[in-house]
């Protein structure tokens, strides 16, 4: 993109040896409010819409995205939508959260949880599970 904006990008590393997908379920009886709670952020005042996160050779780290709602009327997916026309982005204010781990995150906000990984050169291809195996980490 031409403009001065630092932009929210897709997931990367240094060399990109495995890429994926994700997808998570808040579940039918999610309060909104556990975002929030879990990340210790102000409901009132900023309205999520997005969370990376990463991990270095010292420690995981958590981001949040998020819109402050004062300055853009936004506090709800629809004003998201209807911002974006008028305006071609959303404004994000990217908060730094340290605590809690992220394995706690993901158990506080979500339902369901699905990473998958592929090494690089296999993620354009079929892959066809041919047999199944078992991983027993107790077995000596």
């Amino acid at each position: 993109m031409s403009d001065d904006l630092e932009h929210v990008t897709p997931a990367s590393t240094t060399y990109g040896d495995w890429r994926g997908n994700v997808s998570a379920e808040q579940g039918a009886t999610f309060d909104y409010t556990t975002v929030y709670k879990a990340l210790d952020i102000d409901s009132e005042r900023w309205f999520v819409v997005g969370i990376d996160v990463h991990h270095d050779l010292t420690e995981p780290g958590i981001e949040v995205y998020a819109v402050d709602k004062h300055a853009t009327g936004i506090g709800r997916n629809d004003d998201i939508r209807s911002y974006a026309q008028r305006h071609g982005t959303v404004p994000v204010t990217s908060l730094y959260a340290h605590k809690p781990t992220p394995a706690a995150l993901f158990a506080a906000l979500f339902n369901r949880f699905s990473l998958q990984l592929r090494l690089r050169g296999t993620e354009d291809h079929d892959l066809v599970i041919t047999g199944r195996g078992d991983l027993d980490l107790d077995e000596d």
